[in-house]
């Protein structure tokens, strides 16, 4: 519990940062990227050398979207994070083409920009729908766009797609409701969001242990 009592993290004063980012956010990001590097770079040559053009064009992504909706800290905080937390999950599998280790990191964090940046935050139907719209959007198109490149038949491709637009409905709503903990002083969304990350590439890590 923090000492003064935040308004939700999308109505923070009209000019002002929406999210006041902290020494802790930047510890919790530092965190998870490092995490997220240690296992790439002992695990599988290719998703390390790709990661940093992932993470490149999300930060250009999210860095748009957030100037957009003037909300930069927590679009780019949610996408460079879940940028990272895919990565780990997609370097253990050929996602259609090699490239899939680029193209499924960035969808997931342009949506997760998208998602957070998005001044809706309540845990409601009429403010959740736009949010998971607009994350299978971000998802959707570009996943099937790319395995409609590289992917013959076109068929082999929709069990990914299915299972991204699937991702792109609970990322939707794991952002919402680390936003809405944070807007009510339950609990610190970097917080939140650090642990379920580091939750993701720990189980990751004992998967290619076993």
């Amino acid at each position: 519990m923090r000492d003064e009592p935040s308004q939700p993290i999308n109505q923070r004063g009209p000019a002002g940062p929406l999210w006041q980012f902290g020494i802790a956010d930047l510890l919790c990001l530092t965190f998870v990227m490092a995490l997220a590097a240690t296992y790439l770079r002992g695990h599988a040559w290719q998703p390390y050398a790709w990661s940093p053009l992932s993470l490149l064009l999300t930060v250009f992504l999210a860095s748009v979207v957030g100037a957009w909706r003037g909300q930069w800290l927590a679009a780019l905080f949610w996408g460079v994070l879940l940028t990272a937390m895919v990565q780990v999950m997609v370097s253990e599998v050929i996602l259609l083409h090699p490239a899939g280790v680029v193209v499924w990191p960035v969808a997931a964090g342009l949506a997760a920009a998208l998602v957070a940046s998005d001044p809706r935050w309540q845990l409601h139907r009429p403010a959740l729908t736009p949010r998971v719209v607009q994350a299978v959007w971000a998802v959707g198109v570009p996943i099937t766009t790319y395995a409609a490149i590289v992917a013959r038949p076109f068929s082999l491709a929709i069990p990914n797609i299915v299972s991204a637009v699937l991702g792109a409905i609970g990322l939707a709503i794991v952002v919402t409701v680390c936003q809405w903990l944070d807007a009510s002083d339950r609990l610190r969304q970097s917080y939140a969001a650090t642990a379920l990350a580091t939750l993701a590439i720990a189980v990751a890590w004992l998967e290619y242990l076993t």
